[in-house]
């Protein structure tokens, strides 16, 4: 369960999909021209690379597609974008946790198994597409933040030892 919702990926998806389709519906109420200027400078927003510890290294969803799961804390802020710095350093300063979905076993996810350095107290490192305490809550989901797209052609995934992506 993640909230109202059976998985993360059911949460993820139905966050994706209700996003995409408030995007399109700005983009049809303009004039022809400003929709291809709009769709042409279309990129993943609300992009996160932070260096944390897991607190609490949850059981994998096993469901198709399959993902890690952890419960992280922030230590480290490398980038984000402007429209969730005010989230991120929430979590950094306060120490709330943070929800984070590794997607794997499939071409769209990590194609390698994480096989060590995954356990309550390991330090990693992450980039991928933050979603605020507050958008994933009103959405139905946890009361947390979310980072996912912890793979290409987003992010990446990076124990002490080794980075997936």
């Amino acid at each position: 369960m993640f909230g109202k919702f059976t998985d993360i990926n059911a949460f993820l998806e139905s966050y994706v999909k209700d996003q995409e389709q408030k995007r399109m519906e700005y983009i049809n109420s303009l004039s022809l021209e400003n929709q291809l200027a709009e769709l042409r400078k279309l990129q993943v927003t609300d992009i996160a690379e932070v260096k944390a510890t897991i607190k609490d290294r949850q059981h994998d969803d096993l469901s198709i597609p399959k993902h890690y799961q952890m419960i992280v804390l922030l230590y480290e802020i490398m980038e984000f974008s402007p429209a969730i710095e005010e989230d991120m350093l929430r979590c950094k300063q306060t120490g709330a946790p943070v929800f984070v979905a590794i997607r794997y076993g499939d071409r769209q996810g990590i194609n390698q198994p994480i096989t060590h350095e995954m356990n309550d107290g390991d330090k990693m490192h992450f980039k991928g597409q933050w979603i605020t305490k507050d958008k994933a809550y009103s959405h139905g989901g946890e009361e947390m933040s979310v980072l996912h797209f912890t793979h290409h052609p987003i992010g990446f995934t990076c124990t002490i030892q080794k980075c997936y992506s």
